[in-house]
């Protein structure tokens, strides 16, 4: 009986080992910052099959929709590497974001995970405007600051619903480099909204939007 059971035992081992990888990531954590006005930022990880088998790859898991990854290839054989190739999109987030990506194959589960720094390159005294009720259909203003070394040239802003506001962009006369933002209703039909785009073009060709609140109650 003890035969028996230390038998089947060393099967279950040897069968446990044949189908066994192990894999090795570098780096399993990044760490990256975005520059200013970047929406998406591409990231590698690279893994490597440390295992006496092959591993196959079994699923991809991002912890976040702002985040697509795949492992090319799917099948690592012995000793053999593979990389997963990471985008991560900010989609308006600020501060330092954290995130996982899980992998799933044969040899288990492994994390990974990357943090990414959005830098703060401009500021808005307001992110939006409202007209209430009964209150004079008067143009406001939003002050609109860059950060300290930002080289870039803004456009003239775009109102996105047609006829809804006027909108017109000044350099502020008391803070060289900042701007104003002027705006006002075109008519007095509420409730009327907008959001109101203004292009930024980077010196090195990248280009981005900032963008205010329009809304006539």
């Amino acid at each position: 009986m003890h035969r028996l059971l230390t038998t089947c035992l060393l099967a279950a081992t040897l069968a446990s080992n044949a189908r066994g990888g192990a894999l090795e990531w570098s780096p399993a954590q990044l760490t990256a910052r975005l520059a200013p006005g970047q929406e998406e930022i591409a990231l590698t990880f690279h893994v490597r099959n440390t295992g006496p088998a092959p591993v196959t790859i079994n699923a991809v898991e991002p912890s976040c929709g702002c985040t697509t990854a795949a492992v090319e290839p799917r099948v690592i054989p012995v000793g053999g590497t593979a990389q997963l190739h990471a985008t991560y999109r900010a989609g308006g987030r600020s501060g330092t974001v954290h995130r996982d990506i899980v992998v799933k194959s044969d040899a288990g589960r492994d994390t990974v995970s990357f943090a990414i720094e959005h830098p703060v390159w401009f500021k808005l005294d307001r992110p939006s405007l409202v007209w209430a009720p009964r209150t004079p259909r008067t143009e406001q203003t939003v002050r609109l600051e860059l950060a300290d070394g930002i080289a870039a040239r803004l456009d003239a802003p775009r109102v996105e619903k047609s006829g809804a506001f006027s909108a017109r962009l000044e350099a502020d006369p008391t803070a060289p480099g900042n701007y104003l933002i002027r705006v006002a209703p075109l008519a007095d039909t509420s409730p009327l909204f907008s959001p109101i785009a203004v292009p930024v073009a980077f010196a090195d060709g990248r280009t981005a939007t900032i963008t205010l609140h329009a809304a006539l109650r």
